[in-house]
């Protein structure tokens, strides 16, 4: 039996993050490592105003990692673009559609869609997924302080435990990076296999039964097996909902504790509330479903 990657006392905390709103109205998600970016910009902002003489190592600090959060908080607004994508696409498939504009491509019905199209998606996902991680690489990097010009932009592997960056790094935050060894791999062995690697991704059933779906190297060789990602009535076939919340919940503990640690080093003690807006009640769904499966 393969050992559960699932903690539901992380997917719980990640479910208490997001606030919802009646139907009509927006959610919301209140993050530290969010309102973290978004002081460092204010601070930025006030001392650029203030026109400080000379060398200011608070003013040359906060300005160089302004972007750098700013670049994480866009891949993350990415990540949630591409859920709701997947969600829209799946709601809208259940539907069939006029498709007498789509006859001259070879498109006949639903179905013709649904596998192809769901099985791109959850490739882009994942490469998302890397994206925000890597991007993590380049904040984290700049934390202490200027590092060299870099011929290219870093990756997160160049902070695991035998990346040639680490040197960059707070001690304090490769600790939080080294305990990803319990959730990163197996994310990114997916995404590799996705990307870089002769594979198989099938998508199963019809848009109704939710996004289901499977990916194998090898023509038997299933690369997602925790019991509690599978639909349950089914061998081997993942559902993307509890996956992705999975994958999301992991994400967000790390941004807090690597915001947490940030924040001590930077000395912020109060910081100004932020929040990201938009449609979450899909992931709030799915993390309390994860949480329900895995207890």
């Amino acid at each position: 039996m393969v050992e559960s990657l699932i903690i539901p006392s992380r997917i719980k905390l990640v479910r208490e993050l997001i606030h919802l709103g009646a139907d009509d109205e927006y959610d919301i998600i209140s993050a530290r490592f969010e309102c973290l970016g978004n002081e460092v910009w204010l601070r930025a902002s006030a001392l650029l105003r203030m026109k400080v003489k000379g060398r200011n190592d608070e003013l040359d600090t906060l300005v160089r990692l302004s972007p750098a959060f700013k670049y994480t908080s866009l891949r993350l607004t990415d990540l949630f673009d591409r859920l709701a994508q997947l969600e829209w696409m799946r709601e809208g498939m259940t539907k069939e559609p006029d498709m007498a504009e789509f006859a001259q491509h070879g498109i006949t019905g639903v179905k013709s869609m649904w596998r192809p199209f769901m099985s791109l998606g959850i490739k882009d996902f994942h490469s998302d997924v890397a994206s925000l991680m890597d991007s993590i690489a380049a904040l984290v990097m700049q934390v202490q302080g200027e590092i060299p010009t870099l011929k290219q932009s870093p990756g997160f592997s160049w902070v695991e435990k035998k990346g040639h960056s680490r040197k960059y790094v707070p001690e304090n935050i490769l600790a939080i990076i080294d305990k990803t060894d319990s959730w990163w791999p197996t994310i990114k062995e997916v995404r590799d296999v996705l990307n870089h690697r002769e594979h198989l991704k099938l998508v199963f059933g019809t848009p109704t039964d939710g996004i289901l779906f499977q990916v194998y190297e090898g023509p038997q060789e299933p690369k997602i097996l925790d019991s509690h990602l599978m639909h349950p009535n089914s061998h081997n076939v993942v559902d993307f909902g509890l996956y992705s919340a999975w994958v999301l919940s992991e994400m967000f503990v790390f941004l807090e504790d690597v915001g947490e640690q940030i924040a001590d080093i930077l000395k912020f003690g109060s910081m100004t509330p932020s929040m990201r807006m938009g449609n979450f009640k899909s992931i709030a769904a799915s993390l309390e479903k994860l949480v329900a499966v895995a207890i």
